[in-house]
């Protein structure tokens, strides 16, 4: 599935389905990653301290139904693969659109458990060499993205976004 083009899919019915508040235009700043919290979750990550089983079962619980055990995506439910992370990682926008999409921005995790998730679906659905080329979530950030959801024109902006991606080299 890797080697198939992914961009023309990428609309996630269910991003746009779940029924969401308003959200205000604040131009308040994103928390930009600590080096050393980055250091601490990509240590976590490689000594194998985070409880496995936790993301584990939020994931089953919160993403799996939609996106498949595999992160494969669903082509005939228009969901995406979750192999397109990696390029989103690539641009400021792209990084913040993936926790400010209704799936993840509404998800009913803690900001730390959200956070652990994101970082773990970027070890699990990438390629191996992206660990070394993207900066860790860390919580203040994540929490400060969800509360600025993306909640008309999801698949626009996503749109947009790939369109950039694209025109990068992407």
């Amino acid at each position: 599935m890797r080697g198939r083009h992914i961009f023309g899919t990428l609309s996630c019915t269910a991003l746009v389905a779940i029924p969401l508040m308003g959200c205000g235009s604040e131009a308040s700043k994103i928390a930009e990653p600590a080096k050393s919290d980055v250091a601490t979750v990509k240590q976590a990550s490689a000594a194998g301290t985070h409880d496995e089983k936790r993301i584990r079962f939020n994931w089953q619980m919160n993403c799996q139904g939609c996106h498949g055990a595999g992160g494969e995506g669903n082509i005939a439910r228009d969901v995406p693969e979750l192999v397109a992370l990696e390029k989103f990682q690539r641009l400021p926008e792209g990084r913040e659109f993936l926790i400010r999409v209704p799936g993840m921005s509404r998800s009913p995790l803690s900001d730390e458990d959200l956070t652990e998730l994101a970082n773990w679906m970027m070890g699990e659905f990438v390629s191996p060499g992206t660990a070394q080329d993207w900066q860790a979530y860390t919580v203040a950030e994540v929490s400060n993205l969800r509360r600025r959801p993306i909640i008309d024109g999801v698949v626009e902006h996503r749109a947009k976004l790939i369109a950039k991606i694209e025109g990068a080299g992407g």
